[in-house]
């Protein structure tokens, strides 16, 4: 009866959201392909880590809407999860305020507009696609005035995964083409993340959860010797509460997880940064540039110093340059993820990284179709050891163990608690 239990809180776990309101998706094999919608939005994850998605290229918040022409990540206004961190004691806690992928050329930032977008598509325990949940929509600038106007498609494709060792992060991955008829050179791209650490908190004024946000950036080697290149932010100490609130200001602490993303794939760029690396990180507090900034802030390619002082900030994690030929692509790869301290966001996106590498890329990338938990599976406390048996096949159903090797048991450690 557990193992029931324990299924059905995972299949119950995601929202499929349409235009005409909120829908539960418990099926499996289901495939849903919005080509007659302009806006389609849905909410992505398992309970670990959720999301809201969308191909809606406007901005809202404070009442207010802006049409920024990007990729959104979250949703600011807080109606829907915005890197939602389900950490034990504090559910639905945002980790975010808005996030966006631009792609800038040539002075500006690409214009991007949903009216481009037909084919926001979603997988749901389809085994033909890499994972439980997969979303896949693109947008181009074919609508933007004829000065703005590039010639760029992108590709936006999202994948999670429902095991606790594994559903702490969300894959995006962007593909960009070069259709404008000719070379484009010194095409760069980012990742801008307002985070706020993290809504559980609560407040007002100078006392507000996201006024005491640090920001910062990890670069080296990962335990294999591969590059290491993240973005972050955590809860920091608020001088105007009492006592120290580094994490939260209350018992438990609310606003342990440290949010950030690490760049899984990018190609080596044409003024020599290695492979799979961000060029830059740069951040500012409260008010955003306007967008010719977001474009000189992209080119810099250079990694500010961490602030001497915590504040209301966000981060930008830089990427490029590349020359792309006509009708050439290339391909960005982000995994986002929320993690206890630093080093427990650094092992979540080591995961998202080795899993990537070993198993994700073509038609063989395994995920679990049958759960044998243990007994107290659904009673798990921090920390504790939990092992369950897995059956992992490929898409054409025959067994993998490419990525498991020999193993059919996984071991992982709680990091939260499973009510």
């Amino acid at each position: 009866m557990k193992n029931i239990l324990f299924t059905f809180f995972i299949l119950c776990s995601v929202m499929y959201l349409s235009a005409s309101g909120v829908q539960n998706s418990s099926s499996k094999s289901k495939s849903v392909v919005n080509s007659n919608s302009v806006v389609s939005e849905i909410v992505i994850g398992f309970g670990g880590l959720t999301n809201y998605v969308t191909n809606n290229v406007e901005y809202w918040a404070n009442g207010s809407t802006w049409n920024w022409h990007t990729f959104r990540i979250g949703r600011p206004d807080l109606k829907y999860p915005s890197m939602n961190w389900d950490d034990g004691y504090y559910h639905e806690n945002h980790y975010l305020f808005g996030g966006s992928f631009f792609v800038g050329y040539n002075g500006t930032c690409i214009y991007f507009d949903t009216k481009t977008s037909n084919d926001f598509f979603v997988a749901r325990w389809d085994t033909a696609y890499p994972s439980p949940m997969f979303i896949s929509f693109s947008m181009s600038d074919d609508s933007a005035e004829a000065d703005k106007k590039v010639g760029i498609k992108t590709t936006c494709k999202i994948n999670c995964w429902p095991e606790p060792y594994r559903d702490d992060y969300l894959i995006y991955e962007y593909i960009m083409y070069n259709k404008s008829g000719h070379l484009l050179n010194n095409l760069y791209c980012a990742l801008y993340m307002d985070c706020d650490v993290s809504s559980a908190g609560g407040g007002s004024g100078e006392t507000a959860y996201f006024q005491d946000d640090y920001v910062d950036y990890y670069l080296g080697l990962d335990q294999n010797g591969n590059p290491e290149s993240i973005s972050y932010m955590y809860d920091s100490e608020n001088q105007f509460i009492n006592g120290d609130d580094t994490g939260g200001r209350y018992l438990p602490k609310e606003s342990l997880g440290y949010i950030g993303s690490r760049v899984l794939e990018s190609p080596i760029t044409s003024h020599g940064i290695s492979a799979n690396q961000q060029s830059g990180h740069q951040y500012w507090h409260l008010s955003d540039p306007v967008r010719a900034q977001f474009y000189r802030n992209m080119t810099k390619e250079t990694f500010e110093e961490p602030p001497t002082y915590n504040h209301d900030f966000r981060y930008y994690q830089t990427l490029g340059p590349w020359n792309v030929a006509d009708n050439d692509s290339i391909r960005i790869v982000f995994a986002l993820s929320v993690g206890e301290g630093l080093e427990g966001l650094r092992l979540n996106l080591q995961t998202a990284y080795d899993q990537y590498w070993s198993s994700y890329e073509g038609s063989s990338v395994p995920y679990i179709l049958d759960y044998s938990p243990s007994s107290d599976t659904l009673f798990a406390h921090k920390g504790d050891q939990i092992t369950f048996e897995v059956n992992a096949v490929d898409k054409n159903g025959e067994n993998l163990d490419r990525s498991i090797k020999s193993a059919s048991v996984f071991s992982f450690k709680a990091n939260r608690y499973r009510h």
